[in-house]
């Protein structure tokens, strides 16, 4: 019996097919050169599997993340929240969902990285039932834009995957920043993962690794030699960023 992912493969080629040669058609009737068509249809396919992949990690980063929170009633094997804290995380939620559904965009960060950094880390502190740790070096505010906000953003999903998996009894937090280049790396000393569960969830998949892919970084995850995971985050490509 052919497989469901077949199924589905062999659905998206004949669609593909049946599509292109429609747009042969239609550009041909339009008397619009076949090659510049597909070309404009390439683009606006591209930009809109784009738009979805960003407004689906805003859900996931923003409203999923609330309501998860919620519906354990904050609780961990060492916590459980109080309903203020409940309270809090509903409020916080509303008014970024209220944001994005007005002016439907990602919010600009504001400030420096290192400044980002720190408002990252205060929002997961009350979150979470273990130590979280900041320290950093050289931070001369030079990242900016994109890179700074894709930092930020898989900089969240990383403590969040933290609070939720992670099991640890303290996170570390490290930002080294100069000329441009930037890199943050996080530990825990949890219970680690396996390669399959690190590449495995949406979050990480999407949120961490290709969200950096997307502002031309870099996301590595790996165990730790004596547990918990190491993730490390950059941009940039110069050499004095320790990866």
């Amino acid at each position: 019996m052919e497989s469901s992912q077949s199924v589905v493969a062999r659905t998206r080629s004949v669609a593909g097919t049946l599509a292109t040669g429609a747009l042969a058609a239609g550009a041909l009737a339009a008397d619009i050169p076949v090659g510049e068509a597909m070309a404009a249809t390439t683009a606006a396919m591209a930009a809109a599997r784009e738009e979805r992949e960003r407004i689906l990690r805003w859900v996931h980063d923003s409203a999923l993340q609330a309501l998860e929170y919620i519906a354990s009633q904050g609780r961990t094997p060492r916590k459980q929240a109080d309903f203020e804290d409940l309270a809090r995380v509903a409020d916080t939620a509303a008014r970024e969902l209220r944001r994005f559904m007005r002016d439907h965009d990602d919010p600009v960060p504001c400030g420096s990285l290192a400044h980002g950094v720190r408002e990252v880390v205060d929002e997961a502190r009350p979150l979470a039932d273990h130590r979280i740790d900041l320290t950093r070096g050289i931070a001369d505010g030079s990242v900016a834009g994109p890179p700074l906000a894709a930092l930020l953003g898989a900089l969240r999903e990383t403590l969040a995957n933290a609070r939720k998996h992670s099991g640890a009894r303290r996170v570390s937090v490290y930002l080294e920043e100069e000329a441009g280049c930037a890199s943050i790396t996080v530990r825990d000393d949890g219970g680690g993962a396996t390669c399959r569960e690190i590449h495995a969830g949406f979050g990480i998949r999407e949120c961490i690794v290709e969200r950096m892919q997307a502002a031309r970084g870099w996301a590595l995850l790996e165990r730790a030699p004596d547990g918990g995971l190491v993730v490390r985050l950059g941009v940039g490509a110069d050499a004095r960023c320790t990866r």
